[in-house]
């Protein structure tokens, strides 16, 4: 009777054990897909920047107003490097606490954007020559690397936004 008590009991730590095993993956799976629905906010916040900034009007750099110019519209340039530069492999969701400094460069300032919340993706804007551009968000946790992208495409002086994409290598 103790013997089979003793099996009892064995079992039920090993049911508890897997459980609680369980219950941390299963919280570590809730925050990597908080994180990712946050960056694809973020990703259609910067594509929508991208759209407005194209349709303003821009007259030139020349202090003469020239009443015979038409208005030009033109994509804001691309990024540098992503905001942040970087973020340390591995398995955590490690936070980064943007600074002014970080969008101090002609992209972001003519977007007219900063980024303020913390940041569990780096964010970049590449130009499809003129034709386009894609804002990207990427983050390598553990083995795998999460690559969120929108592209935004000139058709007939207009930017059409394609939908988020999110792939995972």
């Amino acid at each position: 009777m103790a013997r089979s008590h003793t099996v009892v009991v064995l079992i039920l730590a090993l049911l508890v054990a897997n459980l609680i095993g369980g219950c941390g993956k299963a919280v570590a799976n809730a925050e990597q897909t908080q994180r990712i629905d946050e960056a694809k906010l973020v990703v259609q916040q910067i594509s929508k920047a991208m759209v407005s900034a194209y349709d303003r009007e821009d007259m030139g750099d020349s202090p003469v107003i020239d009443l015979k110019a038409r208005p030009v519209h033109k994509l804001c340039p691309g990024t540098r490097q992503s905001v942040p530069s970087s973020f340390p492999d591995g398995s955590d969701l490690t936070a980064y606490a943007p600074s002014p400094r970080d969008f101090d460069e002609p992209t972001w300032k003519c977007l007219k954007m900063e980024l303020r919340d913390k940041l569990y993706f780096q964010y970049e804007i590449k130009l499809d020559g003129d034709s386009g551009f894609t804002v990207l968000a990427h983050r390598k946790i553990g083995s795998e690397t999460i690559q969120i992208s929108q592209k935004g495409t000139l058709v007939n002086g207009q930017v059409r936004l394609g939908e988020v994409e999110v792939t995972r290598k």
